[in-house]
């Protein structure tokens, strides 16, 4: 599964230059629409080329992705995360302590990190985040890979609905959770 890193979705600000470049250069089918196949001229000078219409749209897409799992599931802060667990004794060091070990998806947003708030169950983890995660890694699929696998529709499941609605269904997220990671292509 290809990696989708904070790196490749635009800020949730944006980026003045990528954006104007790809909303220019990129009608909604994203094919270039005419008359706007220039670059800007603040891109033209800085020397970088415009992106090709399959990696706009990527990104776009990738973009939109994260945009409707913030708006369903939430992407909650270190102190949300403190508050929502109960553990109010501890600081932001020990959320980053969880997401290292591995006990807690933590995605890469600036220069920090945000937790999806779909792990979350009143005022504890999910038990099926930690094989998840275990599983994810021994694969090498990033936190982000995770996260919008668990966000997207899967055959794996009867009415092929996204992993994240079946949280509850340990065995069922982690089979197909499997099948995906480990499907040798």
């Amino acid at each position: 599964m290809p990696e989708y890193s904070s790196d490749c979705s635009p800020p949730a600000d944006g980026d003045p230059v990528q954006d104007q470049t790809m909303t220019n250069n990129l009608n909604g089918d994203g094919r270039a629409a005419s008359g706007s196949q220039h670059r800007s001229d603040e891109t033209r000078s800085a020397g970088a080329a415009a992106p090709s219409p399959q990696l706009a749209r990527a990104i776009r897409a990738t973009a939109e992705a994260w945009r409707r799992f913030e708006e369903e599931f939430g992407l909650l802060t270190n102190g949300e995360v403190i508050e929502m667990l109960g553990v109010t004794s501890a600081g932001p060091s020990w959320v980053a302590a969880q997401r290292k070990a591995r006990k807690i998806i933590g995605v890469r947003r600036g220069n920090s990190y945000l937790y999806p708030g779909f792990q979350f169950d009143h005022e504890t983890v999910l038990p099926v985040i930690a094989p998840l995660l275990e599983l994810a890694h021994a694969n090498g699929w990033s936190s982000d890979d995770l996260t919008l696998w668990m966000f997207g529709p899967s055959t794996s499941f009867v009415q092929e609905d996204r992993p994240v609605d079946h949280l509850l269904e340990p065995e069922a997220v982690l089979a197909a959770a499997t099948l995906t990671m480990e499907a040798l292509w």
